[in-house]
Parts: C-alpha cells; sequence; structure tokens
C-alpha cells in the first residue's frame, strides 16, 4: 500500500468510526482485544502515522476505553500538532468526562486548524458560555453558523448541520429559527438517535419538555460510552433535570418520570444534594409566599410566625438574635401578626417590665390547612424509606440545619463593625 493510499485508508477509518458508532455501542460487549477496536487495522498498518491513532482513538473513546482512548489521541497529537480529528475527537472526549477547559483548547485548536469548520465553533459556544466566557462564544458562534449556512446550502440534508445550527440559534435568543431549525433536523432524519438527543436539547431550552423527554426516551437506549457521558455534562439538558431523571438501567441509559437518579460518585453526590438543598429553600419561599398571599402576610410574617410556634413564648430581643431582624423592622412584623390575630405581646411572668410575644392557636387551622399539600407530600416520600433510611436523613438534615445556623452567625460576626 502506498502511502497515500494508506492516508486515504485511515481518513475512512475515521470517517467510518464517526458514522457507525451506534452499530459498535451494541457490540462492545465482542471486543477483545485492541486489535479488535476499529481502527485497530489502521494502526497495525502504519503506527508512525497521527490519523491511525486519532482513529483508535476515536473507537476507543466509544466502548469507554477512555484512558486508552486519551493517550492514542495524544500520540496522535504529538505526530501531527495540526490534525483536525485528533483535536476535535479528543475535545469530545474531554467533554463527555466533564473537563471542560480541556475540552474548549482542543475545540479551538479543532477551529482554528478548519477555519470552514461549523460543528468545533458550534461546541465551543456552549463550552464558553459554560465558562462564563461569553463574549468569546459570540464571537465563535456567528462564524460557526456561517459555516453552517454555507455547509447547509451546498448539502440541504446534512441533519448534523441543521440541529447543530438550532442550537447556537437557541443560545443567540432567536427561538422562533431554532424551532424551524430543529424540525427540518428531526425531518431529515428522524430516527437516529444523534439527532434525537440534539433535538431534545434545543427543545429543552424553548421549554417543550414533554416532546423533549420523549426524543431522550427514544435516544437513549442506542447511545454509546460517550453519549452516555456527554447526557451527564450537558448544560443543554439542565431544564429536564428537574423533570426527569437520567439513569442507569438494563439499556445503560434511559429515562424515568419519577425524576430520582443515582448518581456515580460521592462528588456527584454532593452536588446533587447541594442543588437540592438550594431547591428545596427555593420552594418553601415560594409556598410561604403563596400561603401568605392567602392569609395577608409576608413571607418574612411566616418565619417570624414559625420560630415563635416551635421555639416556645420569647421576648423581641430573643425573635431579634435568632433572625437577625432589625429591631424596628420586627416592631412592625410583630404588629401585622398581632393585629391579624396569630401572635400575642403578654408581660414576661418573671419580669413585668419586659414583654414576650407567644403564638395563638386560634388561627392555626388555616395554616394547617393550606400547608397540608406540602405536609401529604413529605408523608409519602417517608412512606418510601426504611426506619434506618429515615435515620439517616433526620441526621443529615439536623446537622445540615445546625451548619446553616452557625454560618449565618459568622456572616453576622464577620459583619459587625
Amino acid at each position: 500500500m502506498s502511502h497515500g493510499e494508506f492516508l486515504s485508508h485511515c481518513h475512512a477509518c475515521l470517517e467510518t468510526v464517526a458514522e457507525l458508532v451506534p452499530r459498535w455501542w451494541e457490540s462492545r460487549s465482542r471486543l477483545q482485544d485492541t486489535r479488535r477496536v476499529p481502527g485497530g487495522e489502521a494502526l497495525e498498518l502504519g503506527a508512525d502515522l497521527a490519523e491511525a491513532h486519532a482513529s483508535r482513538g476515536l473507537a476507543l473513546s466509544t466502548v469507554d476505553r477512555l484512558d486508552e482512548a486519551e493517550a492514542e489521541f495524544k500520540t496522535a497529537i504529538d505526530l501531527d500538532p495540526n490534525l483536525y480529528e485528533a483535536h476535535y475527537f479528543y475535545g469530545r472526549a474531554c467533554f463527555s468526562q466533564g473537563r471542560m477547559e480541556e475540552a474548549a483548547e482542543h475545540f479551538q485548536r479543532a477551529a482554528e486548524i478548519m477555519p470552514n469548520d461549523f460543528e468545533a465553533p458550534l461546541f465551543l459556544v456552549q463550552l464558553y458560555l459554560g465558562l462564563g466566557r461569553e463574549d468569546e462564544a459570540l464571537s465563535v458562534g456567528r462564524r460557526g453558523f456561517e459555516n453552517t449556512e454555507q455547509e447547509l446550502a451546498a448539502r440541504p440534508e446534512n441533519v448534523r448541520a441543521a440541529y447543530l445550527g438550532a442550537g447556537y440559534l437557541v443560545h443567540s435568543g432567536e427561538q422562533e429559527r431554532a424551532r424551524e431549525w430543529v424540525d427540518r433536523a428531526l425531518a431529515i432524519e428522524p430516527d437516529d438517535f444523534l439527532t434525537q438527543y440534539n433535538a431534545a436539547c434545543i427543545l429543552a431550552n424553548l421549554g417543550d419538555i414533554d416532546q423533549a423527554i420523549d426524543l431522550l426516551e427514544s435516544a437513549l437506549p442506542q447511545a454509546h460510552s460517550e453519549i452516555r457521558g456527554w447526557v451527564k455534562h450537558d448544560a443543554d439538558l439542565d431544564p429536564l433535570r428537574s423533570s426527569c431523571g437520567i439513569v442507569r438501567n438494563s439499556y445503560h441509559m434511559s429515562v424515568e418520570s419519577t425524576g430520582r437518579t443515582s448518581p456515580r460518585t460521592r462528588g456527584e453526590s454532593v452536588r446533587r444534594l447541594q442543588t437540592g438543598l438550594r431547591r428545596l429553600g427555593q420552594g418553601l419561599h415560594r409556598l410561604n409566599d403563596a400561603v401568605g398571599t392567602h392569609v395577608e402576610l409576608l413571607s418574612i410574617d411566616l418565619s417570624v410566625l414559625d420560630l415563635v410556634d416551635r421555639e416556645g413564648p420569647m421576648s423581641p430581643r430573643n425573635v431579634t438574635d435568632l433572625t437577625g431582624i432589625h429591631p424596628a423592622t420586627l416592631t412592625g412584623i410583630l404588629d401585622r401578626l398581632e393585629h391579624g390575630g396569630w401572635l400575642a405581646r403578654r408581660p414576661d411572668p418573671d419580669d413585668r417590665r419586659r414583654t414576650i410575644v407567644e403564638a395563638v392557636s386560634d388561627r392555626g387551622g388555616e395554616l394547617v390547612q393550606l400547608y397540608a399539600p406540602m405536609s401529604r407530600a413529605v408523608a409519602a416520600l417517608c412512606a418510601e424509606y426504611s426506619p434506618e433510611e429515615l435515620a439517616a436523613i433526620v441526621d443529615f438534615v439536623e446537622r445540615a440545619a445546625d451548619a446553616g445556623e452557625a454560618a449565618t452567625q459568622q456572616v453576622r460576626t464577620a459583619s459587625d463593625p
């Protein structure tokens, strides 16, 4: 085989790997050694050529052999720093592992090597936005979208140009055009899992949650290893994460309507727990606002009422110490609660010169009724856990509450003159 014929063979391997990864996903268990990985033939024919290593690196990344894939990509880049495929597919592999800075570096280099390419620049848009580099995202996005329009003018059936272009339109705020482009992509390749996955990302950001979930349910059982990693880190799927859970099952990845997921690592569990606590705090704040509207109280009024009801009668000074509310502001809050029949001011039995406030039970039934949906939901959740699991949850919640109070006190102390 001549040198020219061999290079053609390597490029053919790269194209074949990129196009046929779904088939390899189905047959991954049959890969017994490195020589049987797609692209291995090219490597045996020319171990000193970058194209051969890039081909094999791509193949390895699709069957979850990421360390080996990374070694092949690095070898390819060492042999030829200007090989587009090595940087592009290495960038994809980094993204699937959550290594966003590295992914951005390789996509940027790929875009420099091939100025007319649309894929690397459009992937960079999402990466730069996630890294807080908005100006760079805007600049590279415009160039990538121009290349996309030129590609579709020349090859209208290029589904990848259609759905990647739609993704850019979503990020640039052109929602109507984004919908047109994603519809075009689905019309070209309605059953292709990559088309379904990318369309789901776009529709999620357009607010069409139900269709996005339907597409993911169809796409993810077919997904290979790299795509499964991509799902985990893809910010375009964030609108769905509160609506559905991405979990492992007999297909290795699917979507459940329950919203419960199984994290892979301790770090992921901690991140999701922190996010869940933030969502819970925000949700309870909105619930208090809704309840307050019914009883003509502010959310802060309900917080003070809850504190006094939970801790028992206390002086206004105690309330200030525990909440950090300024005494002048607290006076107005206590006035509203007393006027509404929620609290009563009484002389302190231990010191008649002082006043204490205590909750009045006359209107408590109103709040019980308004908070009943939340109470029932929590009771139903508790029923899903064993006594041992509930004990662990109680321990965590109580210790987290103590940590929150301690952190509040530290911030207050630090802010004191």
